[in-house]
């Protein structure tokens, strides 16, 4: 989040004008800013869209670092690392939830036939 912060700082954008497009109050996107809250993915990627930025350009560890210090460098990257980690384990839930629910329609539509097989007979 903290390059989140410096993207919304670089481009002139207050916490109040993201927080009004993303329909969250301004203490509730201060939270998320300073780690206070955890983010799910879809809001997280709402977040890249107000900023005009992509996930790509977010994660993409530069190499010129603009003079920044080593030890924040890192401290980015453990951040980033984290955000994928937790991107992963969200998207491997949803897949399993879509596998459930998917196998659910099937035995649902097994009996259907079933009791359509009986009701012909």
């Amino acid at each position: 989040m903290d390059s989140i912060k410096s993207i919304r700082i670089k481009k002139g954008y207050s916490q109040f004008y993201i927080s009004e497009k993303l329909n969250i109050s301004q203490s509730n996107y201060n939270k998320i800013e300073n780690h206070q809250v955890s983010v799910k993915l879809v809001l997280f990627l709402k977040i890249l869209d107000c900023l005009n930025v992509s996930f790509r350009e977010l994660l993409i560890d530069k190499s010129d670092h603009d003079g920044i210090p080593k030890h924040t460098v890192e401290a980015n990257n453990n951040e980033r690392e984290e955000i994928l980690l937790g991107i992963i384990k969200e998207l491997n839930e949803q897949i399993r939830l879509l596998r459930d629910s998917r196998k659910r329609r099937g035995e649902r539509i097994t009996q259907l036939k079933e009791d359509l097989k009986k009701l012909k007979t």
